[in-house]
């Protein structure tokens, strides 16, 4: 195992609009699960088990006013940093996992389970430690009770040293490098920086999951992924009551004194997370925000993900699954904002599973591809319509095409688009992006954005697809499509039509009088 790539951890911009933005992404998902299978992780931190107790509630103790569990069935996973190295081996990404277990019965279990998911243990077995258990006892379906066996003590020193001399032995041979800290001991201030310089010295970016409020045993990192109570901790053990002009709200306690607390918007998020990144020598912060959705902040930039909505049954290991999915990611080498944004999907598939539930990388793509109405929609990218005119060739369709901005749909469009749909079996519309609507219309068109254009084209029953062109014309996109009919509207003459020898058959269709988006705009101006 040689490491195949350089990370790119910065924000991308490269795509003109949203919509081709994740049209694009959507593609390169498939490039990507390749890529992933020659990436190699290391993750180092505390490794836990979690013991899942289900059972029956029918009756409450006579001893105490607690349920009684019936036992039914038992289940065991992994956990802590155990779960990230699950998650980033589900994706498809080869994995060493470093830690300490103790030398017990639940150390065996672990070491058990990791070799049935193929993750390679880097770590040691101790003696002197205890293998941390978290039990959770579930009745009808909802946690009664959670209880912990663990050491949460720093390792003893022999430990730390033949720990560090395991991962200098493998740091070598991996892409990216992993800090699960979940403040039991493994992420020590010596083995935290040890391992961050051992990264930096072989051109590893570092990725964190942090704990603690000091982040100075962080520093030099390429990226941590604070939630944002973490990052709120951290800010103020950091300003020690200075609010160092951030929008902060002080709340008296009742000693008297001032509690600063961190106001949970973009801006605030920014502030704090780049103050902390001066301080600690830290690349980017990544701060998962509950309903808020992620907020990534680099040097430079800020971009803020929405919270994917769907029905939350367990946060357990949400955290852990935007760690493991954004770690898998960098190593394959995809740039930062596309992995975060991906990273954010994988969570709320996580959420909607009971436990710590490991998410494969098809569930991703799946939820992707829901979420943004690609898949079966009929709004399409050039590579798309392709295959579907492919489709349509076969079955030896008429394929009619016609283009415009169709900036407010209004009755002159669709009686147009009616009579040019009439003329074959197939409906594709080119449609004019925003900044190509802006240079053909001037300053203020479009009214309605080009993906918001597209889905009301999209929604009419007589269209089968609708493709966003940047240039002025559609010359190259006819030039694809080589339609059977090419219409235009209004007083053209077909000699003058861009594209019109590309198409079998060209056809100009009147516009309906009285109707035009530029009166509808003047009467709406006059209004006012």
């Amino acid at each position: 195992m040689t490491k195949s790539f350089v990370v790119d951890c910065k924000i991308q911009n490269s795509e003109s609009n949203e919509y081709t933005r994740w049209s694009n992404l959507q593609m390169r998902l498939r490039e990507i699960r390749n890529k992933l299978q020659d990436a190699t992780c290391l993750i180092v931190g505390d490794i836990m088990l979690d013991l899942y107790i289900y059972g029956e509630v029918g009756r409450i103790s006579p001893e105490a006013p607690v349920p009684v569990v019936r036992v039914v069935r038992e289940s065991v996973s992994l956990g802590g940093a155990g779960n990230v190295a699950a998650n980033i081996v589900g994706l498809g990404v080869q994995t060493m996992l470093s830690g300490i277990l103790g030398d017990d019965y639940d150390g065996g279990r672990v070491m058990s389970i990791l070799k049935e998911h193929n993750i390679l243990f880097e770590g040691i077995q101790s003696p002197k430690r205890n293998t941390t258990v978290k039990t959770r006892i579930i009745g009808r379906n909802q946690q009664v009770v959670r209880y912990d066996r663990e050491d949460v003590d720093s390792i003893a020193y022999e430990d730390e040293v033949s720990l560090l001399q395991q991962i200098e032995e493998q740091i070598g041979r991996c892409n990216m490098v992993v800090l699960s800290d979940y403040k039991k001991g493994v992420c020590s201030q010596r083995v935290s920086n040890a391992v961050i310089q051992g990264a930096i010295k072989r051109g590893l970016p570092v990725l964190v999951d942090p704990k603690e409020m000091n982040w100075e045993k962080y520093h030099g990192a390429t990226i941590l992924t604070p939630n944002f109570k973490e990052l709120s901790e951290a800010y103020e053990f950091y300003s020690a009551g200075d609010a160092a002009n951030i929008s902060l709200q002080k709340d008296s306690s009742a000693s008297g004194k001032s509690v600063i607390k961190l106001i949970n918007t973009e801006d605030s998020v920014r502030e704090a997370a780049r103050a902390l990144m001066k301080r600690y020598d830290i690349a980017n912060v990544l701060v998962t925000r509950s309903e808020y959705g992620m907020t990534l902040v680099t040097a430079d930039d800020c971009c803020t993900f929405k919270a994917i909505a769907r029905s939350v049954y367990d946060v357990s290991g949400a955290g852990d699954t935007v760690v493991a999915t954004l770690a898998a990611l960098l190593a394959a080498g995809v740039n930062l904002k596309d992995a975060v944004d991906i990273s954010n999907f994988a969570a709320g598939i996580s959420v909607s599973h009971a436990g710590t539930y490991t998410v494969s990388y098809d569930e991703v793509e799946t939820a992707y591809d829901e979420a943004h109405d690609i898949t079966d929609s009929k709004i399409m990218n050039i590579s798309e319509l392709q295959k579907k005119l492919e489709k349509w060739r076969k079955l030896e369709k008429k394929v009619v095409f016609t283009n415009g901005c169709f900036d407010i749909l209004h009755a002159g469009h669709v009686t147009y688009l009616q009579k040019a749909a009439a003329m074959g079996d197939v409906m594709i519309i080119g449609l004019n992006s925003d900044a190509s609507t802006r240079r053909l219309k001037g300053d203020g068109r479009p009214v309605n954005s080009e993906y918001d254009r597209a889905k009301v084209l999209s929604a009419l029953a007589i269209t089968d697809a609708v493709v966003i062109f940047e240039e002025d014309t559609p010359y190259e996109l006819i030039k694809v499509v080589k339609p059977d009919v090419l219409v235009k509207g209004g007083d053209y003459v077909p000699e003058n039509i861009v594209g019109r020898e590309f198409a079998k058959e060209v056809r100009v269709v009147d516009f309906l009088p009285g109707h035009s988006t530029s009166g509808i705009i003047e009467k709406i101006q006059e209004s006012q």
